[in-house]
């Protein structure tokens, strides 16, 4: 993909076309976990298998939680980040 490269503030701005508001099935906030010491990363792994096809996790994180990211987009899933929230959705199998 040649767009790949081109500007990293662009994913910020673009509603990717599977994003649908009403589709948001689970809302985390890692936040209290991640000031607390602890790593959030399992519990939001496992709320990830809860998403059935297009629904939508919102993880909201005091940065932008890039580890998490990675590892759902190999997993398969649809990433979006925007303003403090990232946005998971499980892609149609």
């Amino acid at each position: 993909n040649s767009n790949e490269s081109i500007d990293i503030e662009n994913e910020q701005k673009d509603k990717p076309e599977w994003f649908d508001e009403t589709n948001i099935t689970i809302r985390f906030d890692a936040r209290p976990i991640i000031e607390s010491g602890e790593n959030p990363m399992q519990e939001i792994i496992r709320l990830s298998k809860e998403l059935q096809n297009n629904q939508i996790m919102e993880l909201t994180a005091p940065f932008k939680p890039v580890p998490i990211m990675d590892l759902l987009k190999s997993k398969g899933f649809e990433v979006w980040y925007n303003n403090g929230k990232a946005y998971f959705m499980q892609k149609n199998h």
